[in-house]
């Protein structure tokens, strides 16, 4: 191993994103019901727009997130750092933009 702690960080992370698309069909099936109510953001259209966006493409922040190895065995461990929270900063922004409603 290149870097142990590095490792160990990258695995669990890659584990936990990987558990997480397990259940993301079910929250997509509960978003599309939520999102066609019109109940989510009445006054702002645009904001439910890109929160939806931003909820549907999740997955490819995932696959990003995935280059981590890439960026493990180059030994460039800040961008593989930096990669594997992607996600995190994703679900940060989606749940703020939920919550701004």
């Amino acid at each position: 191993m290149k870097n142990p702690v590095a490792f160990v960080v990258l695995i669990l992370l890659s584990l936990v994103y990987t558990a997480a698309l397990v259940y993301y069909p079910g929250v997509i099936l509960t978003a599309v019901g939520a999102f066609s109510g019109g109940s989510f953001f009445p006054h702002s259209p645009m904001l439910r727009e890109i929160s939806s966006f931003m909820l549907f493409a999740y997955p490819i922040s995932i696959i990003i997130a995935y280059f981590c190895w890439w960026a493990y065995h180059k030994r460039k461990f800040k961008l593989a750092y930096v990669l594997v929270c992607l996600p995190l900063v994703w679900v940060m922004i989606t749940g703020a933009l939920l919550l701004a409603a």
